[in-house]
């Protein structure tokens, strides 16, 4: 445990590992066939976005249960985000390698997201 004050969004470790999962799904996304990469690309990305904004906005709320919303948010889109992922592995199996580190470091920042959510 870190005795690091917390001055913004960008010192949370949840946020720093969602966007750690952001930039690997957007390697992946960059990985896949061009004919796949405009739709489920463009789906995957969002959802990868809209974790750690969703985790930055809700910290920047002046209000806790603003806050716990966002967080609400951001979890939901790790959801769909893993859907997302465990669908491409699927279609493209030579993926599975490099995208199951991923969706154990988006279930890590779930767990940190629910964790937030209940200390609210």
């Amino acid at each position: 445990m870190s005795n690091n004050p917390i001055l913004s969004y960008r010192d949370l470790i949840v946020w720093q590992t969602a966007m750690d999962v952001r930039r690997e799904v957007r390697k992946i996304v960059l990985a896949i066939p061009r004919q796949d990469r405009f739709e489920i690309g463009g789906q995957i990305t969002r959802a990868a976005w809209s974790i750690p904004c969703n985790i930055a906005e809700g910290h920047a709320r002046m209000d806790r249960r603003d806050y716990k919303q966002f967080l609400s948010y951001a979890r939901g889109s790790a959801g769909e985000l893993d859907t997302q992922l465990v669908a491409l592995s699927e279609d493209h199996p030579h993926l599975v390698t490099r995208i199951d580190p991923i969706i154990l470091k988006l279930w890590e920042d779930a767990r940190m997201i629910t964790t937030i959510m209940k200390k609210l």
